[in-house]
């Protein structure tokens, strides 16, 4: 009796220091094996360690990067540098383009002019303020572009009030030049152009001054002819109104003839505008055209008209062609049109014949 009381006493002794001696929390438990509650204090520093990240990157070193993509073939190296771009912290890019620009290699170049474009599609005025200490030269120019065109697009105002405090250069130039053709798609040719005509005379100026005119133009045509009209340079001024006269043409040739009879004053340009509006109106009405063209005195104009006419309405209609043709009065411009009518039927007669 004895014996089993002492049996019993030293399993019960057993049990309690195996109790004492097992862990808590086993990995083979949270696997899903049943467990007894944890204590308030293993609870926490299970809910702070879940809340922690499994690992954290390190800063991205571009540096180290702007050096390895350095040795690849330089028309590699923009496509590579998209990697860089996107991954420079905001913090770091007035850093980064102080010493990219400082080496003034190709390819450091080419990093800072893609990294002032992210910057200036996010915050312009800041992009804007770093790049007026840079030189007037190709890089300048470059860059001076993509932030004003940058800046035009989410405050059109605030580009031209920076635009008109740069001072004179090449660098204000390309500020331009970049704000002159946002500015077609937001109706503010108005403000190219006094952008444009307020900067000094260039071969560029030119042709920025006719696009803005041929775009304003569209929606104001009367306006647009009363500025271009005060153009002192009587080449440009025609230039301009020739080019709008064949806009217009293009959409309606009437409407293009009439402007160009009354408004277009004469030269070659507004000749070759001419032209290019029979062209235009032959393929829609042909006997419009025609009768158009008639009233031309007999000459150049005349001749070339009726050439291009009968090329467009003979190759669509000869019969009506030949027809109208045929009841003109004899002159030089009637035998050109002749000669081009004879070359549009010869294919035509030379296979009848066969």
């Amino acid at each position: 009796m004895r014996t089993g009381v002492l049996l019993i006493a030293a399993l019960i002794v057993a049990v309690w220091f195996a109790s004492v001696r097992r862990p808590a929390f086993t990995p083979s438990e949270s696997a899903g094996t049943s467990s007894s509650p944890a204590s308030p204090q293993a609870e926490a520093s299970r809910e702070n360690t879940a809340t922690l990240p499994v690992s954290i990157s390190p800063a991205f070193d571009w540096k180290r990067r702007f050096v390895e993509i350095s040795g690849a073939p330089e028309w590699q190296q923009s496509e590579l540098f998209e990697d860089v771009v996107a991954n420079v912290p905001d913090g770091q890019l007035r850093s980064a383009l102080d010493q990219l620009t400082a080496e003034q290699s190709p390819a450091a170049l080419v990093l800072a002019e893609m990294l002032v474009q992210r910057w200036s599609e996010k915050s312009p005025a800041e992009a804007a303020q770093w790049i007026t200490g840079l030189p007037d030269d190709e890089f300048g120019h470059r860059v001076f572009q993509k932030v004003a065109r940058a800046w035009a697009v989410t405050g059109f105002a605030a580009a031209v009030d920076w635009i008109q405090q740069l001072p004179a250069g090449g660098n204000r130039a390309a500020a331009i030049d970049s704000l002159a053709a946002e500015a077609a798609g937001q109706n503010e040719a108005i403000t190219a152009i006094k952008l444009i005509t307020g900067d000094s005379l260039r071969p560029e100026r030119d042709d920025l001054l006719s696009y803005e005119a041929q775009q304003w133009a569209t929606t104001d045509r009367d306006g647009a002819v009363t500025w271009v009209n005060t153009i002192e340079d009587p080449a440009l001024r025609e230039t301009i109104l020739s080019k709008i006269a064949l806009n217009l043409g293009a959409a309606d040739p009437l409407a293009a003839a009439k402007f160009i009879a009354t408004v277009v004053p004469v030269g070659k340009e507004r000749d070759d505008a001419v032209i290019d509006i029979v062209r235009f109106w032959a393929c829609a009405t042909p006997t419009d055209t025609a009768a158009w063209v008639e009233q031309f005195p007999e000459g150049q104009l005349r001749v070339q008209a009726m050439e291009g006419l009968i090329d467009v309405w003979g190759r669509e209609d000869s019969l009506a062609a030949g027809a109208w043709l045929a009841q003109l009065p004899a002159g030089s411009s009637r035998d050109a049109a002749a000669k081009i009518y004879a070359a549009i039927l010869s294919p035509v007669i030379s296979n009848g014949s066969n």
